[in-house]
């Protein structure tokens, strides 16, 4: 085997380690962003929604960067070999065609570890979307239980409120009704105190009517025996009329008006005294 072979397998062992020694790195990275999304959509913070966007934008670039690369080594591995091909001898042309054969089914695995690299990727890219989306469903549940917490809030900030304000009226109303019981008890003392006058008033006014029925019955005893009295001493004056005779008629008309200015003078006497009577007890009739 010349130098050419060697060199030739040299290089296609170099490059096939330095694409499979790629490609391990690329899993790995999938593989360590796999375990970040799967983190972040388990948590479903904000801080870590930051992290997501971040791990998705890596994503982005690993596969960029994937692609590219394995295009770059594609190209460059065709151009090499067509150089080395170009460079061996025409009779071994057969040689070198079964190692390009052999180089190009390497490069055929390795395409085909690209597409499933890109399948992986893919399919992270979905479990990015769903963690999106559960990301934001996360963020409205914790919008909505705010706003369910501000109005509950709310709630008990005017409960408070009211509690307050009933504690103000129910004090208000205590020192309402002490007032008021001070001012009944007042009022309840001034009128039995009313009564109690009332009822002295009451029981003197009987005893000035009993007194005064007393003296009004005295009163009427004496005017009837005044009637009586005036009308017997009319009685007088007429047998005294009849017989007096007419020759001493000066004489008798002179003794006829004393005897009745005695007769007036008897019966006003007992008048007057129960006229003053009344009049010291001060009722009037």
């Amino acid at each position: 085997m010349d130098s050419s072979e060697l060199t030739q397998r040299e290089v296609e062992e170099d490059f096939e380690q330095s694409v499979l020694s790629e490609l391990r790195d690329v899993k790995q990275r999938l593989a360590e962003l796999t375990d970040k999304v799967k983190l972040v959509k388990r948590s479903s913070t904000r801080s870590q929604m930051e992290q997501l966007k971040q791990t998705v934008a890596e994503s982005n670039s690993v596969i960029k960067l994937l692609a590219a690369g394995f295009n770059t080594t594609r190209t460059m591995m065709l151009s090499e070999f067509r150089s080395i091909l170009h460079a061996i001898p025409r009779g071994d042309e057969d040689a070198m065609q079964e190692q390009l054969i052999a180089a190009d089914e390497a490069l055929r695995g390795a395409q085909q570890a690209h597409t499933e690299s890109l399948s992986q990727v893919e399919a992270l890219q979905k479990e990015l979307s769903d963690a999106k989306g559960a990301l934001q469903h996360a963020e409205m549940d914790v919008s909505e239980s705010n706003n369910r917490q501000n109005e509950l809030q709310r709630v008990l900030q005017a409960t408070e409120e009211e509690f307050m304000k009933a504690q103000k009226d129910v004090s208000r109303l205590k020192s309402e009704l002490i007032r008021v019981k001070a001012e009944s008890s007042s009022q309840v003392k001034a009128l039995q105190k009313e009564l109690f006058d009332t009822k002295g008033t009451l029981q003197q006014a009987q005893t000035d009517i009993s007194e005064g029925k007393d003296i009004q019955n005295e009163l009427q005893k004496a005017l009837q025996a005044t009637k009586e009295e005036v009308v017997k001493a009319k009685e007088e004056v007429e047998r005294l009329k009849l017989g007096e005779a007419k020759s001493q008629s000066s004489h008798a008309h002179s003794e006829k008006g004393q005897s009745e200015n005695q007769v007036s003078s008897s019966l006003l006497t007992p008048i007057i005294t129960l006229f003053c009577q009344m009049k010291a007890s001060n009722i009037q009739y």
